[in-house]
């Protein structure tokens, strides 16, 4: 089997979420492997409810809206690529990780791409 992915900038997560992902989710929610420029998060097709519930109490509200949207383009994608030089999508929340951030959440931010 020959599986797509998303490749999105870690921007549609707080820094948070990015740092912690990988440890919280362990044992339940989604499977997130860290690599040197963000993560990749297994997309769940099957037992949805379960996946977006750990996500959910877990504090993970951006990692489930971008699930959700990787399963509205259909399931044959499998992985979602959190890389720092990915994809912006206008239609998700985008964190600027430089601006002050109260209680570790990043103040939300539309213009990113400036490079």
């Amino acid at each position: 089997m020959i599986a797509k992915y998303l490749d999105l900038s870690t921007c549609h997560l707080t820094q948070r979420e990015v740092d912690t992902a990988e440890s919280v989710f362990q044992l339940d929610g989604p499977r997130v492997i860290a690599h040197e420029y963000g993560l990749f998060v297994n997309v769940q097709h099957d037992d949805v409810e379960e996946h977006d519930e750990a996500m959910r109490a877990a504090g993970f509200p951006n990692l489930l809206a971008v699930s959700r949207y990787a399963r509205s383009l259909g399931e044959d994608i499998h992985w979602i690529n959190f890389d720092a030089d990915g994809e912006t999508m206008p239609a998700l929340p985008a964190y600027d990780w430089g601006a002050p951030t109260e209680a570790g959440r990043a103040d939300a931010v539309r213009a990113i791409s400036r490079r």
